[in-house]
């Protein structure tokens, strides 16, 4: 039977521990700072204070409109009032057309005829210019016919008469007594200070010029270099070109030479097969229309070859027993020599004794000889 736990309510049974403070830690927001006010509060706050600028604002307002309509009662009555002023500013509008239209330009012809002097000017500077680069290039084109035409001619006594009028109106300008005011004074001070810079620009502009001139005479010397230079490597390649093709000529030539006495070598060997191929038929023909004939001369031949090696073989068998013979007797006068050997007293007498034993053996081979033959 299982156990019921039975109790009064709203008692609390078993284990009672007190509540424990939650500790705080690094991510809680919480610090000693006192209580923030709530946000209502602080829009209410806001919302008064915006009304009382308003207020402040409006009253403002009102003082300036009443201040202006007490100095122009029609200062807001702008549509009243508006034909009034569009009117004036048409008047005003067509004044200032007048004014311009009547107004007469004041630096406008002063402006041109500096500018037409400063193209003249910058015209007879380039015409210098290209005077000295042609006179430059003289030592290159000197050869070379020159045209001038009766245009350029004009243009260049135009360009003298004017240079003419330029110093004379330079030198009454300089003049002091024909000034009234101190317009030259300060345009002396200006021409320096122009006439500096002009002689500045003018010598950078010499000294591009001939800068120019040096490069392009040095690009005119380089080109002409390298067309020398590539003329003289397609006269090598042409010469080369022409020594290798006489090369495979003559290569050619040889070997045609020597396919030529090649060709001439077999004929000749193949004439001389063909003539000893001719000469052995020939023999063959001969040979066989003279065989009998050649037979029986070979049986005499065949004879007499052997009657001639029968009578060497026995000459030679004579001359083997003559030799066996005369050993013997040499043998035999040896004995007989040594027999008849007496002493003697001296190497002299035995030497006397001994060429006169050889003497009479020899004078006994001879008569032994005759006798035989």
């Amino acid at each position: 039977m299982p156990i019921q736990l039975t109790g009064v309510a709203g008692k609390q049974y078993g284990l009672i521990k007190p509540p424990v403070k939650p500790k705080l830690t690094m991510d809680d927001d919480e610090d000693d700072t006192p209580k923030k006010k709530p946000m209502s509060q602080i829009a209410h706050i806001y919302n008064m204070e915006a009304q009382a600028h308003g207020a402040r604002k409006l009253k403002e307002a009102q003082e300036q409109q009443a201040a202006i309509l007490a100095e122009d009662p029609n200062a807001f009555s702008y549509d009243d009032v508006y034909d009034d002023i569009k009117e004036k500013r048409e008047i005003l509008k067509g004044e200032k057309a007048s004014k311009q239209k009547n107004m007469a330009p004041k630096y406008r012809e002063s402006i041109l005829a500096r500018a037409k002097e400063r193209e003249r000017e910058q015209e007879i500077i380039y015409d210098r210019k290209v005077r000295k680069e042609t006179e430059a290039e003289g030592d290159t084109y000197g050869d070379k016919e020159k045209f001038v035409t009766a245009a350029y001619k004009r243009k260049l006594i135009e360009d003298k008469q004017w240079e003419e009028k330029e110093a004379k109106r330079l030198a009454l300008e300089e003049d002091p007594t024909r000034k009234k005011d101190l317009s030259g004074f300060y345009n002396s001070f200006y021409s320096a200070a122009i006439g500096a810079q002009k002689v500045a620009e003018k010598q950078q502009e010499e000294a591009k010029a001939e800068e120019k001139a040096d490069k392009e005479k040095e690009m005119r010397r380089n080109e002409e270099r390298e067309r020398e230079n590539k003329r003289r490597e397609e006269d090598r390649h042409r010469d080369r070109r022409d020594d290798d093709r006489h090369r495979d000529r003559r290569d050619d030539d040889r070997h045609r030479s020597s396919r030529d006495d090649d060709r001439r070598r077999d004929d000749d060997r193949r004439r001389e097969r063909e003539t000893d191929r001719s000469r052995d038929r020939s023999r063959e023909s001969d040979r066989r229309r003279d065989e009998p004939r050649h037979d029986a001369r070979r049986g005499d031949q065949t004879k007499r070859t052997e009657e001639k090696r029968e009578e060497k073989r026995e000459e030679k068998k004579e001359e083997k027993k003559e030799e066996r013979e005369e050993k013997k007797e040499e043998k035999k006068e040896e004995k007989e020599e040594k027999k008849e050997e007496v002493p003697v007293l001296s190497r002299r007498n035995n030497e006397e004794a001994v060429e006169a034993a050889k003497r009479r053996a020899a004078e006994r081979r001879a008569a032994a000889k005759a006798a035989q033959g």
